[in-house]
Order: structure tokens, then sequence, then C-alpha cells
């Protein structure tokens, strides 16, 4: 139910959401009608500007979430997903405003400290540089929003904490009513062999590609090697490995893989499965049924997540409050 991340991934987490302090409320929540306004700015928060390339790094980082996961935003939801964002980055920015007001101070030392640990978990500086680089930062950038996010969060804690505290009786009645919440889900150990159109968007190259993997298909059903083929055949990095995925639980995978793989009982293979990556033919070596997890096992880690979304509803309630009080001119059509 709960994952955790590694401090590696410390920098995807600041870039993409820890700026997104509270939920994601309705698009635009309680603004006028957009305006016409300054060249390369997206909204004036209190007279502050957000400038558009922050939006759009933002996206694009967004997006490419979205297709690290297997997904692929539709254009049609993507106004939709950038209002949403804007709208986050004027809380963020109404928030950052409250802890100048109320003269929050964050230990920088602590701050400079942590950046180096994360620094340090990679392989050389350059990689390092690399990788926030593909955020759109460089190191002094980077450190001036994890002291901002660090103000943030330093302010609703000072304001939300005592309020969010839950006793271990509301933990574990959260817990008794919501057992079917509380188990490991079952995991399907799979390979696949992935045969890919050279050009998605044309049928012809679609169809060629149907075809040279039907064969594939019809080559494993006479006996041929699936790990073999995996390894001459597969578009996936996974042909290095005969096409082994490994374990995985429900919800990794696309959804068209996944409820193909799930239909499976080991041993069998799949008929072809198209998702927007290709033609896959999917067997399942193994299955792990689902177990429940015992109270004591997860209780500090529910007791901290009750206490996060009770902080974040506190949050959202504090920051419509702000916007309330607040001159926001949004610029975009």
């Amino acid at each position: 139910m709960f994952k955790k991340c590694s401090a590696r991934l410390w920098i995807v987490l600041l870039t993409v959401t820890a700026f997104l302090v509270v939920p994601l409320g309705p698009v635009m929540a309680g603004q006028d009608e957009p305006k016409t306004g300054p060249e390369g700015i997206v909204a004036l928060v209190n007279g502050v500007e957000i400038p558009e390339s922050e939006l759009i790094r933002l996206m694009s980082l967004l997006q490419m979430q979205f297709a690290r996961q297997g997904q692929r935003l539709p254009r049609e939801g993507i106004p939709a997903l950038r209002d949403r964002v804007l709208d986050r980055l004027i809380g963020d920015e109404l928030l950052f405003q409250e802890t100048v007001k109320e003269k929050i101070k964050v230990d920088r030392l602590a701050i400079k400290d942590h950046l180096l640990q994360i620094k340090n978990q990679y392989p050389s500086a350059v990689e390092f540089e690399r990788a926030i680089a593909a955020q759109g930062f460089n190191e002094a950038e980077l450190l001036r929003e994890m002291e901002r996010a660090t103000a943030i969060r330093l302010l609703l804690e000072e304001k939300f904490e005592q309020k969010a505290q839950l006793t271990d009786e509301q933990v574990k009645k959260h817990y008794d009513d919501n057992r079917a919440d509380f188990e490991e889900p079952g995991q399907i150990k799979a390979r696949h062999i992935l045969i890919a159109a050279q050009n998605p968007e044309d049928p012809d190259s679609k169809e060629k590609a149907r075809a040279r993997a039907r064969e594939i298909l019809n080559r494993i059903k006479a006996g041929d090697s699936f790990e073999e083929l995996a390894k001459t055949h597969s578009s996936c990095p996974s042909a290095a490995q005969g096409g082994d995925l490994g374990y995985f639980p429900q919800g990794r995978m696309v959804e068209a893989f996944e409820v193909a793989a799930m239909a499976l009982e080991p041993g069998q293979i799949s008929d072809l499965v198209e998702t927007q990556f290709g033609f896959h033919i999917i067997r399942v070596d193994d299955k792990k049924p689902g177990q429940p997890i015992e109270y004591e096992q997860i209780r500090e880690q529910l007791k901290q997540h009750l206490f996060g979304e009770k902080m974040e509803g506190l949050a959202k309630a504090y920051v419509n409050s702000l916007k309330d009080k607040a001159k926001i001119e949004v610029y975009i059509p």
C-alpha cells in the first residue's frame, strides 16, 4: 500500500511533486477568466510573476513520468493538466509568500549537506549534473528549490502538525475498517517478446509488426525457445535476459498487458497483446498470491500515512483561504 523511494529519486520527487504541497484542487479554482498578459508570464500572484518556462518544465516532467509508467496522456487531457499544474504553482507561490511574512527560517547548512548526500549517491559529479539538468536545474537552482520547499514544509508543520496528529485508537480503527486495503498484492513472474512497429502511426508499419509477431508466436507454439527468440527479436531492453521481467505486482504494467498476463497460469503463453509500445507475446512463469499485512507490521507506516492525509487536507483549506485574499491574474489562453 505504501511505497518508499531511494534518496537518488529525491530530485525527481522535488521537481515533479514536492512543490505540489497540497492535493490538486479544482482547475484554476476561484480565478477569473484568463487574460492576455506579459510575454513569457502565465500568472501574477500578488505581483510576483510565474514564468511560462516553469509551467512548461513541469508539464514536460509530468509527461515523462506518464511515459515511464507506460502511459500516454491524451492530447485532449493536456489543457486540463496544464491548468491544474498552474493552479498548483499559484498555491505554491502563495505558501512561499506566507513563509516570508511569517519569517520562517531554514537551516541552509543542513539543506546543503542533504544536497551533498544526494550528489554523492551518483557515480560522478558529471552524472549528478546531467540528472538535475534533465529536471531543468543547475546545482544553485536546485539548492534554492530545496530551500523553498523546506520553508513551505516548516510553515505547514508549524500551523497544522498538532491538529493532524492521530491517536493509536484512530489508527487501529482505520485498519479494522479497511482491512481489504492492507494486503501485499499478488505477483506474477513473466517474460515477454515485444515487436514494435517502426512507425506506430503508419497502418502498414503496424501490420508488418503484427505479422512478424504472429510468425514468432507460431514458432514458439512449434517448440522454439521463447528465451532465444526474445534475445533475437524483442525490442524491449529485457531481451538480453530472454524477455525476463521478473516479478511484478498488479498495477505495474500497462492495462492491456496486465489483463492478459493476469489471465494466464504458469507455463501458459498469451496470444498477441497490443499496447502503445507494439505487440507482446507473454509467458507467465510463476504466480504468488497476495498476503494480508498484520496491523503491527504496518502501524507506524499507517499512522504516518493518515497524518499526511490530514496535513494535506488542512493545507488545501489554508491555500484556498490565501487565494481568497490574494490578487491573482492568470494569462494562459
